[in-house]
């Protein structure tokens, strides 16, 4: 049992176990209760989504406690999940526009040009580049978007450029969100902070503002790195998130090793281990792995045998689990994941359709969007040969994906959602019911 509780380590249905966790929670048992902000937010988020549908530029609410303490959390955690609910939408909003077949026209039409701009320029280096994103673009999956197109790699230094001159790339996710008004990677972020002064919005046009100051380079670089780092961490918890508010648990999609290229069994095959690699903590973007500490595996005795990964292997191949474990470092290799570590921004996201199948696994109910090995990605128990149905039975009951599936077909744009707390306890209160009142 957990030190100080009763709750256990280990879970008695599917065995996952927090046993070797040093830090967070040590037990996968959680309260199964709503918590009084997340409703709130369920209940605001939705309230005014129809307001903005109706006409209202401005809509206004108030929630009531009579606590207090609720009353502050709440002002917190309310404009936090909207933020981190916003970014989940923003996200699939962005990759299914990457899909659609106008916009991938419309991109290597543009490759097209900005290819013969480069030679005539004689700009070989860049001609070189432009091609090999061309030939990319043609062969690309049509329901399969890269990661790189809608969020910035921390690994592209470009971002960080403050020379006149050189404009530093701004990614979309980003943009959309500091369009709306909203910090793109931190929702407890104050206005004393003044972090708007690092964007530049020229009409609907948002790119990273330049030092007024030069002795400021070194500030504003850093904080560049800052949003970039945190915005990689809120896309990979959007991704693979272990629990309800998973995006292949809500029957979005799934990441992918392969964004280009067809479909095959053995790259489902792939994909199934990777989510086993991200649920054994060995994707770079997550906030608990540390690249410099965290351990290279080059061949399967660097894999510790209680790892996930290595139960999956004795599951794919009884007889010589290393031999399985030898082949999927060896292709994440060959596709620029070294030591067992995956880098976010070399993934695709495989977008799903409403009449795709899904599979639920009977021991721990763990939704999949396809077979892989036939296993289970969480408890490694044998997958139904049938499916269980289609995707759009997920779209209906899971409320996140029920949004965003709406949010694909409705009129209904993306808002901030601001929160304030309106009692004795705050800084300045008549400042924010100055605010609040407009």
């Amino acid at each position: 049992a957990d030190r100080g509780s009763a709750s256990p380590v280990a879970c008695p249905c599917c065995g996952t176990s927090y046993l070797l966790r040093r830090k967070g929670r040590s037990s996968p048992i959680r309260n199964f209760r709503t918590g009084f902000a997340k409703t709130s937010q369920l209940l605001a988020s939705e309230l005014f989504e129809l307001l903005h549908a109706g006409g209202l530029d401005s809509p206004k609410a108030i929630v009531f406690s009579d606590s207090r303490q609720d009353a502050a959390r709440s002002a917190v955690e309310l404009e936090a999940n909207h933020h981190r609910a916003l970014i989940r939408d923003m996200t699939v909003r962005l990759l299914r526009e990457r899909v659609d077949h106008s916009y991938r026209a419309g991109e290597v039409e543009g490759l097209r040009a900005a290819l013969e701009e480069a030679i005539a320029a004689r700009r070989w280096a860049d001609a070189d580049r432009l091609e090999r994103e061309l030939a990319a673009a043609d062969q690309r999956g049509a329901a399969v978007a890269r990661l790189n197109q809608i969020g910035q790699d921390p690994r592209d230094a470009s971002y960080q450029s403050t020379q006149p001159g050189q404009p530093a790339p701004m990614a979309p996710l980003i943009a959309s969100l500091v369009r709306l008004g909203m910090h793109p990677s931190d929702a407890t972020v104050t206005d004393d902070e003044h972090w708007w002064t690092l964007f530049e919005k020229s009409g609907e046009q948002v790119d990273w503002a330049l030092p007024t100051d030069p002795r400021a380079q070194g500030q504003v670089t850093a904080a560049r790195r800052e949003i970039v780092d945190e915005q990689e961490e809120a896309i990979y918890d959007t991704l693979f998130n272990k629990t309800y508010f998973s995006f292949e648990e809500a029957g979005l999609g799934y990441p992918t090793l392969y964004p280009d290229g067809e479909r095959t069994i053995e790259r489902d095959r792939m994909d199934a281990a990777l989510r086993v690699f991200a649920d054994a903590y060995r994707v770079i973007a997550s906030r608990w792995v540390d690249p410099d500490e965290a351990p290279l595996w080059h061949n399967a005795g660097d894999v510790p045998t209680n790892n996930r990964v290595a139960r999956l292997a004795a599951r794919v191949n009884a007889t010589a689990p290393n031999r399985a474990i030898e082949g999927m470092l060896s292709e994440l290799r060959t596709l620029g994941h070294d030591g067992g570590l995956i880098h976010l921004f070399n993934l695709g996201v495989r977008l799903t359709q409403a009449e795709d199948p899904y599979w639920r696994c009977v021991q721990c109910d763990r939704v999949h969007l396809h077979q892989g090995h036939g296993l289970c990605t969480r408890c490694f128990a044998p997958l139904p040969g049938q499916a269980a149905g289609t995707v759009d039975e997920l779209w209906r009951r899971n409320f996140l994906a029920h949004r965003i599936a709406r949010a694909g077909h409705a009129a209904t744009a993306p808002f901030r959602l601001r929160s304030e707390e309106l009692t004795g306890q705050t800084r300045d209160g008549a400042e924010r019911l100055r605010r609040f009142r407009g």
